[in-house]
């Protein structure tokens, strides 16, 4: 009987079935945790860059807005129908019209710095539509901006020289009474804007007809100082709909140093936050 050589035994045994599984078994199980984990930092990034995008959407939509009425001009404009039109205003039909200056002509062109604007929420979507001249001929195209998305609803309101907040512009008495034409635009512009994620926002913005106003801002019918920008919400703060405003989930990123308050009621509000002008 022959005895095996010392070669046959120093020669390596491979893996066997159940080892390999093993392996294979234990190399899955953590090949799924470190895609699950880089899967969450993924998704997790998407999220803050959504967020970001959101909030610069709506701080770029509030500049807009802001330029917009702090440029308002009284100067009656003509539709496409020949009808002189207010300097501002706003319809039936959910739109927002206003004649606005400062526009910038860099190239020297033979235009005017003047220029009329619309506002209006279509398909969910704010959206900014400028026209090239005041009095509208007839097919005039307007070139349109889309402001900010998921807006569920709009609403606006204006202030008179008396401090008395109206709900149509011009007031439908002085369109009755007199040519709205010549009817100047309004104080001041509350805006409304419910979103799905943020809740209700309240933007109030200043006109040039406020420079009558004291410097440091100025007041209702009741005599509650306001001051533009975002104003904060609670249930002492009631919109034109009657119902009480409520506190956005997130909140836009708030600039200390540009933080325009309403004074806050006894029970004293929280403050939801002020879009940045850093951007």
């Amino acid at each position: 009987m022959s005895t095996p050589s010392p070669l046959s035994r120093l020669h390596p045994r491979g893996f066997t079935l159940i080892e390999i599984i093993v392996v294979l078994l234990v190399f899955s199980v953590m090949a799924a945790m470190a895609y699950g984990g880089l899967n969450s930092v993924l998704k997790l990034r998407r999220g803050v860059e959504d967020s970001m995008q959101r909030t610069a959407d709506l701080q770029r939509a509030f500049m807009r807005l802001r330029q917009d009425f702090q440029n308002v001009r009284d100067r009656p404009a003509r539709d496409q129908f020949g009808d002189a039109r207010a300097p501002l205003s706003f319809n039936r039909d959910e739109i927002l019209t206003l004649v606005r200056g400062g526009m910038r002509n860099p190239m020297g062109s033979s235009r005017s710095s003047l220029e009329r604007v619309s506002y209006r929420v279509k398909d969910h979507v704010l959206l900014r539509s400028t026209w090239p001249a005041l009095d509208l001929p007839d097919k005039a195209e307007p070139t349109e901006l889309a402001l900010l998305k998921e807006v569920q609803e709009l609403r606006w309101r204006f202030m008179d020289n008396g401090h008395e907040w109206q709900a149509e512009w011009p007031r439908s008495e002085a369109g009755q009474s007199s040519n709205p034409a010549a009817f100047p635009p309004p104080i001041a512009v509350e805006i409304t804007l419910v979103t799905k994620d943020w809740g209700e926002l309240r933007f109030l913005f200043r006109t040039p007809q406020a420079a009558l106003a004291a410097s440091g801002g100025f007041s209702t019918s009741s005599g509650r100082s306001m001051r533009e920008g975002l104003l904060p919400a609670s249930a002492a703060d009631v919109g034109t709909s009657g119902r009480a405003v409520n506190q956005p989930d997130q909140p836009p990123t708030r600039d200390p140093s540009s933080d325009p308050i309403v004074e806050p009621p006894p029970d004293g509000p929280s403050d939801p936050g002020i879009p940045s002008n850093s951007d």
